[in-house]
């Protein structure tokens, strides 16, 4: 029997946890019958996270590590009062400096192998995800070790900052990343949706 799965790689206070329940994101699911898995470094959310689950009767599991494609720990740029996302990724990044105030290391997890070694590949897994530019090496790391076939849904925004390509400072690189990345997966069936 296969599994029913919602991941949240980059949660933050769980906003996007509460559009699940209200099906307002994956708007087919049923976020009753799924298990539910939340990623963020900053672990002053868990509270929230937690207050959801009680109101919506659902028991998320967070799990406080940077979404990457290794295991161990990663510099992580945050705000002073932490109400904002943080990010791992400091080169080609535009909001780290003008919402970023300070780097300290944080656990980071290998996503690609958590998804091999915890679901099998007929589980019906429904993917978010919103992790401040790292989704580039974490998909690409996916579509390598072929994780990215336990996702039958992905709900993603992609950052697409400014990087020296081509003789100029441009988007182009990473709106081209974006464009690649996003075809391989509907063509292989992954139904994927963008949001800003």
């Amino acid at each position: 029997m296969p599994r029913y799965i919602y991941i949240d790689a980059g949660c933050n206070s769980g906003d996007t946890l509460e559009l699940f329940c209200q099906k307002k994101i994956f708007p087919n699911a049923n976020p009753t019958i799924h298990e539910i898995y939340l990623f963020d470094v900053n672990k002053n959310f868990e509270e929230n996270i937690s207050i959801i689950g009680q109101k919506y009767k659902i028991a998320p599991n967070f799990i406080p590590k940077a979404v990457w494609t290794t295991n161990g720990t990663i510099n992580c740029n945050f705000s002073k009062d932490k109400s904002i996302s943080s990010s791992i990724i400091d080169q080609h990044n535009k909001s780290i400096i003008y919402y970023h105030d300070y780097i300290t290391s944080v656990e980071c997890i290998d996503f690609s192998q958590w998804i091999l070694t915890n679901f099998q590949s007929n589980d019906q897994i429904l993917l978010k995800m919103d992790i401040e530019g790292a989704e580039f090496e974490v998909l690409q790391k996916m579509i390598r070790d072929r994780s990215i076939f336990y996702i039958k849904e992905l709900h993603i925004e992609y950052h697409t900052s400014f990087k020296f390509f081509s003789g100029k400072v441009t988007r182009q690189w990473y709106r081209d990343l974006r464009n690649t990345l996003t075809s391989y997966m509907t063509y292989y069936g992954i139904k994927v949706t963008t949001y800003k």
